[in-house]
């Protein structure tokens, strides 16, 4: 949803406040960036706070708080953080499950390493093969591509390098790991002109 009744504008999909409780993140201050968490309320002590037969609140960042790690008001000053600070997730890639990867981005950082392991075996290519790494743009998608083409090109083959993942632009977006080793593979091939 966007902003909307004079407040700041809020660029987020439906859960994107609740992948943040409980988060590690990064506090940007005045004087540079603090690690921090965001506090999960007790289970135990609010549940039923709603009223009798209501929900339980759901979490959102208006109401979230964050734990620098300071016990007074001038710790957090001495830290430059002042009120309404930015905040980001902290990305920490964790591995789980049969090879499975989930981080911020996994399928796009998966297949940039795939282009490069692919890259880095010395493939024996039948001519010229130009590595890119471009940048996808919200109002133009293949702006680096077409810069590349426009400097380097023209050329006979381009190929877009992705794979898929679960949970696609979530702190926990999933990528399985096979399915880049085969994409190293697939992409030597392609290179090798097989």
């Amino acid at each position: 949803g966007g902003g909307g009744g004079g407040g700041g504008a809020r660029l987020a999909y439906p859960l994107f406040d609740q992948q943040l409780e409980g988060e590690r993140v990064t506090v940007f201050g005045a004087r540079g960036a603090v690690p921090g968490v965001v506090a999960v309320r007790s289970t135990h002590l609010t549940r039923g706070r709603g009223g009798p037969g209501s929900p339980d609140p759901v979490f959102t960042v208006d109401n979230a708080y964050v734990d620098i790690g300071a016990s007074l008001a001038a710790d957090v000053q001495r830290l430059g953080i002042a009120l309404l600070a930015p905040v980001s997730l902290a990305k920490q890639p964790h591995l789980y499950g049969d090879r499975l990867l989930a981080a911020p981005a996994a399928g796009w950082r998966a297949a940039c390493a795939a282009l490069a392991t692919a890259a880095l075996s010395k493939p024996s290519v039948p001519g010229t093969v130009v590595i890119a790494f471009t940048t996808q743009s919200l109002y133009f998608a293949n702006a680096g591509l077409e810069t590349v083409t426009r400097l380097l090109g023209p050329f006979d083959e381009t190929k877009i390098v992705s794979l898929p993942v679960k949970y696609q632009d979530t702190a926990v977006e999933t990528v399985e790991l096979r399915a880049a080793d085969a994409l190293v593979k697939d992409l030597v091939s392609w290179m090798e002109g097989r």
